[in-house]
């Protein structure tokens, strides 16, 4: 539920007109601008139908004139019975109307931006969308978006470990008391490759292995806070 005044909104739950009972927001008044204002109107089952702004979003929601186009969109959807959507058709951003099917695998078969037929594997996972080709590992896990220049490498928790993006390359390291949170990151520019890994010095500071790297990082400020922590537990001590 949005809160008033917050990212400068003021909002309106079920709007009658509408028939709208189920506390959504239905309509968002920007207290700056006008043209910001934000209307929203969905089906029996939640999905948003309609939604207008600027102008159209107060004629939508309450009273004004339609036709004023001052704000960046108004789009209409539908959807499939799985809840793709099916159709939008309005103005605004890019694509702003378009048709999209989908096959029995409930797999979306023609790229709607370009015309272009999309394409899967046994496991269900997209290998191009008409414009670019994606790779996987064995347990499914996205290894590959070379027209991004992306390359990303996963432990056995599925987590990501390695991420090589314009020939930078950074390693995660995962805590499994916090759930699986990255802890400490280690960026490396301008690595070398060989034979898929990257390779090290093997010599001097910069021959510990990137995981090594970053455990460094990660010991090293832990171990200045246990003796700030042992240091004020002495003073206490000692009082």
């Amino acid at each position: 539920m949005g809160v008033a005044n917050v990212l400068g909104y003021n909002y309106t739950y079920n709007n009658t007109f509408f028939n709208e009972l189920s506390a959504r927001v239905s309509y968002a008044q920007n207290i700056y601008d006008a043209t910001l204002d934000r209307s929203y109107q969905y089906d029996q089952v939640g999905r948003l139908v309609v939604s207008h702004s600027g102008a159209e979003a107060r004629a939508h929601a309450f009273t004004g004139q339609w036709g004023t186009q001052d704000g960046p969109y108004s789009q209409g959807y539908d959807y499939d019975v799985w809840g793709n959507i099916t159709s939008r058709a309005g103005w605004g951003g890019w694509n702003a109307s378009y048709t999209a099917s989908f096959n029995n695998k409930n797999q979306m078969i023609t790229n709607p931006g370009l015309g272009t037929t999309m394409q899967y594997d046994a496991a269900g996972n997209m290998t191009n969308d008409g414009w670019q080709s994606f790779s996987y590992d064995a347990t499914g896990a996205q290894v590959q978006a070379p027209s991004y220049g992306v390359w990303q490498g996963h432990d056995g928790d599925g987590l990501r470990v390695q991420n090589t993006e314009n020939g930078a390359t950074t390693y995660y390291l995962h805590s499994t008391v916090l759930g699986g949170q990255v802890v400490a990151g280690n960026k490396r520019i301008g690595v070398t490759k060989r034979t898929g890994r990257n390779a090290c010095p093997t010599s001097g500071p910069a021959s510990m292995s990137p995981v090594l790297a970053i455990i460094a990082k990660v010991t090293t400020p832990i171990a200045t806070v246990h003796s700030e922590i042992s240091t004020v537990a002495a003073n206490v001590a000692s009082v």
